[in-house]
């Protein structure tokens, strides 16, 4: 997919991909999802299999998330075919409870 938006932000040359996010469950409406590659070198997807036309070097590859499965996360990593990726968390974590050293409870 080609890039749908370009700009240079703070210097650096960034491209806008794709626009939706990957499907969570036939039942829930799909939402908006951007992915940027920046300097020609960086790409982080989001939560999304969007695949740039681009030559990517290094990808942040989506290792977590309820959308994601195993098998669709390497179809994907090949799929762009990045010099290297590295995975990035999308799952929020949250602190340990000083108590029980597990998670705490949502305020």
């Amino acid at each position: 997919m080609g890039a749908v938006a370009r700009a240079l932000e703070a210097g650096f040359d960034v491209h806008a991909y794709g626009h939706l996010h990957a499907v969570l469950h036939r039942d829930i409406p799909i939402v908006a999802n951007t992915g940027f590659l920046i300097d020609g070198n960086v790409f982080h997807p989001g939560d999304s299999f969007t695949v740039p036309q681009d030559p990517v070097q290094t990808l942040l590859l989506p290792g977590a998330g309820p959308w994601l499965k195993t098998g669709e996360m390497i179809d994907y990593a090949r799929a762009v075919s990045p010099e290297r990726s590295t995975p990035m968390p999308t799952r929020r974590r949250r602190r340990p409870s000083p108590k029980t050293n597990g998670p705490r409870a949502p305020a």
